[in-house]
């Protein structure tokens, strides 16, 4: 059987970061999410990519996962999505306070919608809820999607699913709420997507999401 939920290696030093406050290690998680475009610069490999519905209705950021041979499935070119907003003093975050709580964290328990029209395929539940800064034992809650032509997509770190194995969902329907759970060290949501044993490259649909995305509210000054 294929892994899909063991979601090894994400969320690590990178977010960890996240803990001491740098405004400035922050920032450079927004700059340098860049697209993976090959596993060897000498060997050429054309990766094809998924378009997805926005996860949130909400502004966000995310990290990108190159490609490994010794990651599942769901991990391989994945992406982390995580809401973000802006602190009083009007600094671009992704937590209020410390983030020591997962209440601190700007998109803990927010909606998350269905990234695809099609098919939900298998709900994992993983009832064990991480606090922020203290990794937790897989597997991931999650869920996967299956769109007609085959493409799946894997959503990890859900709470609250709202679906069952064998639900039709369209793209944007409410289908969990943001979790903190397996390998994950804070709130956000895993995205992994394949088709047969190739994983996808993960685009957001641009167009979708300047219609749905709410900004964030920036204190005044």
């Amino acid at each position: 059987m294929m892994k899909l939920f063991s979601i090894r290696g994400i969320n690590s030093d990178l977010f960890t970061c996240y803990y001491s406050g740098s405004l400035t290690l922050f920032l450079f998680l927004m700059m340098t999410t860049l697209p993976v475009s090959a596993q060897d610069l000498n060997e050429e490999y054309d990766i094809e990519s998924v378009t997805i519905y926005p996860v949130f209705n909400q502004d966000f950021v995310s990290r990108e996962h190159a490609s490994g041979t010794e990651m599942a499935l769901g991990d391989k070119l994945g992406r982390d999505f995580i809401i973000m907003g802006f602190s009083e003093a009007g600094v671009p975050s992704v937590y209020e306070n410390d983030g020591s709580e997962n209440e601190d964290w700007y998109g803990w328990r927010e909606d998350v919608l269905a990234p695809i029209d099609g098919e939900v395929i298998r709900v994992q539940v993983n009832d064990v809820t991480n606090s922020p800064g203290q990794i937790g034992e897989p597997p991931a809650s999650g869920i996967v999607f299956e769109r007609k032509d085959g493409v799946k997509v894997l959503y990890a770190h859900v709470r609250e699913i709202k679906v069952e194995e064998g639900d039709h969902v369209e793209s944007g329907d409410v289908v969990a709420k943001v979790g903190n759970d397996g390998i994950s060290f804070s709130p956000h949501i895993h995205v992994g997507a394949w088709k047969d044993e190739q994983p996808l490259q993960i685009q957001v649909d641009l167009e979708k999401m300047g219609e749905v995305v709410e900004p964030p509210e920036v204190p005044e000054q």
